[in-house]
């Protein structure tokens, strides 16, 4: 049995660590995704990425707001491979 091999490009928006904002995103989530497509604002996409096998080889963090009227949320971009 062979495993796959692959390279992932990823950009999630990602659950605060700041405790206040990951509260508030862990109680919107639910009315959050059923308006936002199956939207998950409070994932850890890096711990579930690296989960399945696959080792983040680049990665950053930055804030991004759609609007100037919206605060900014907590966003990561990157590289994933499985060897």
């Amino acid at each position: 049995m062979s495993t796959a091999r692959g390279q992932v490009p990823f950009y999630e928006h990602v659950r605060s660590p700041r405790r206040w904002a990951g509260r508030l995103e862990d109680a919107i989530t639910p009315l959050w995704s059923r308006a936002a497509g199956g939207c998950h604002p409070n994932r850890d996409t890096e711990a579930a990425i690296q989960a399945v096998g696959f080792t983040i080889t680049g990665i950053d963090r930055f804030g991004f707001s759609p609007s100037a009227f919206m605060p900014k949320t907590l966003h990561i971009v990157g590289t994933a491979v499985r060897p």
